[in-house]
């Protein structure tokens, strides 16, 4: 009896042990607001590698890189927090000036004129909310056709028709909307994780070298090949660079 006795007790202890080793999130932001960044940046890690998935903690480890100079890192993980949440318009800006910071920097058509106004449309929803809002036009539509034949005024017939056509005209822009940030949200994405990495005409070494991409440049991938990818660079510049000098923007 007092061996087994021994045995729970040295059980319970390193229970104990594992549980006070256990990492919350709580602990890397005390270290960043001490402007500990990279200890922070260690702690927010590991708590990745655990299996969490967060956008806070992408968020925040996208923060704590891109003070400790990480750029690639901040732009891999403020994508990441996007693709959760494209409405966090904090990670959206820090993203912004992350992309700043780069070599490679991408022309941002989302600031000027008719494309800012309806990038701010397209983010004031989430795509489940343009999606809700298409049902409950087109609600009104069918609606609005039925009362139609349910009245009897020949002017009330007329209004109520004409609605019937109108309100399909928001449920068109609501689903456009909705499709929009569905087709971001799903488009295979990758992060240049190199300083600097070639981009040739033809997955192998021994084509032409079209570009070159330095570390923190986001691309479109278009096609995995072995250990390659085509990717597209601003939809304009198309070619292949090697897989292994990129990380996947995409959640567990």
């Amino acid at each position: 009896m007092k061996k087994y006795f021994l045995i729970l007790t040295l059980l319970l202890k390193i229970a104990i042990e594992g549980i006070g080793k256990t990492i919350s999130i709580a602990d890397p932001n005390l270290l960043y607001s001490e402007g500990k960044y990279e200890e922070a940046y260690s702690m927010y890690e590991k708590l990745i590698k655990q299996g969490i998935v967060s956008e806070v903690l992408y968020y925040n480890l996208a923060n704590a890189a891109y003070k400790t100079g990480r750029y690639a890192e901040a732009v891999l993980n403020y994508k990441k927090a996007l693709r959760i949440n494209p409405k966090n318009s904090d990670a959206r800006f820090n993203l912004k000036i992350t992309q700043q910071m780069l070599i490679d920097k991408k022309t941002d058509y989302t600031e000027v004129g008719l494309s800012k106004i309806l990038h701010t449309i397209r983010y004031s929803l989430s795509m489940d909310g343009w999606a809700w809002l298409q049902i409950l036009w087109l609600f009104l539509a069918v609606f609005s056709f039925v009362a139609v034949y349910l009245v009897s005024q020949i002017q009330l017939k007329k209004v109520l028709f004409l609605l019937s056509f109108l309100f399909l005209i928001p449920a068109g822009i609501s689903f456009g909307f909705a499709q929009w940030q569905f087709a971001e949200l799903h488009t295979p994405e990758a992060v240049i994780m190199s300083s600097s990495v070639n981009v040739y005409s033809e997955p192998s070494e021994n084509s032409t070298v079209l570009f070159i991409l330095h570390g923190g440049s986001s691309v479109d991938i278009i096609q995995s090949k072995d250990q390659w990818m085509k990717i597209s660079f601003e939809g304009e510049k198309i070619g292949w660079l090697k897989a292994e000098n990129t990380a996947l923007v995409q959640i567990p």
